[in-house]
């Protein structure tokens, strides 16, 4: 899995992690603007970002055995700075587990990002 610079911008503020055999309890996660901030800080080149994605997947992998999760889905959205000296963003997807589940596991999160989405939106527009 390597990187390519892409033009264009995608809105995704978490990684999804979904386990199609059992639904986990999203209430569980807690913001965290600092960390988040100083995670949205861009990879110093395309290896770096690389490497990070290549560890973080061999730690998915670890724990997928290790607590027997059978399908997993995972989005990122993440940037590093190219050989130009620009900023740039990236998006990836992997999927472990049975390779038919795929797209109903995509289908399903993106109802649920959408509703969650629609959801914000009603507070902010009603000054919750």
């Amino acid at each position: 899995m390597t990187i390519n610079k892409v033009s264009q911008i995608a809105i995704c503020e978490k990684v999804i992690i979904f386990a199609e055999t059992k639904k986990l309890p999203m209430k569980n996660w807690k913001d965290d603007p600092e960390n988040y901030q100083r995670m949205s800080e861009p990879h110093a080149n395309r290896d770096a970002a690389n490497e990070a994605l290549a560890n973080f997947y061999k730690e998915v992998e670890e724990a997928r055995k290790k607590h027997k999760i059978a399908d997993i889905l995972i989005v990122i959205k993440d940037s590093c700075v190219y050989e130009d000296g620009e900023v740039g963003t990236f998006l990836q997807h992997s999927q472990y587990g049975n390779k038919l589940n795929g797209i109903s596991m995509a289908a399903y999160v993106y109802g649920a990002e959408t509703m969650e989405h629609n959801e914000t939106i009603n507070k902010l527009l009603k000054g919750k």
